[in-house]
């Protein structure tokens, strides 16, 4: 598979990681905190955050990327795969992403475009799109639980 040979030079992004270092998250999870779920969602934004500003940070350099997570909403996947159609064009930041408003309606805007253009990478040669390829693993919903709150 061409991920094989991308690996090596890749940039890694995996919101779990990012959790797994958080000062607060290892502070409860080592001693022994009741609820570990509670304990992982109390950090998920912040290691969602840093995630999403690899990403962008990565897609803006042009570097190969290999992103991991469960990809289950829509609107981000979306969104996320236009970002990488385009990002050699235009450079990206990371939007608001997603907010209730006082009426409640939703908005969700995860990244957002800026107007500057996209550096070849070594000055001189344009750049190229991304090939963006999604690889599905299935496995227990156990197994995926037991990830998501590590």
């Amino acid at each position: 598979p061409f991920w094989a040979g991308a690996s090596a030079n890749a940039v890694v992004i995996e919101a779990d990681a990012f959790k797994e270092s958080d000062v607060i998250y290892r502070a409860l999870s080592s001693r022994g905190h009741h609820d570990m779920l509670q304990t992982a969602e109390l950090v998920h934004q912040s290691s969602t955050d840093a995630a999403s500003s690899l990403l962008v940070t990565a897609l803006n350099e042009g570097r190969d990327v290999i992103m991991d997570g469960t990809l289950s909403w829509v609107p981000f996947v979306v969104q996320t795969i236009t970002m990488a159609r385009n990002v050699h064009r235009k450079r990206y930041r990371m939007g608001a992403g997603y907010r209730v408003n006082d009426d409640g309606s939703v908005t969700e805007n995860y990244w957002e475009q800026l107007d500057e253009e996209s550096e070849p990478l070594d000055g001189h040669t344009k750049r190229r799109p991304y090939r963006i390829e999604l690889v599905g693993v299935v496995c227990d919903a156990y197994l995926a639980v037991v990830r998501g709150i590590r």
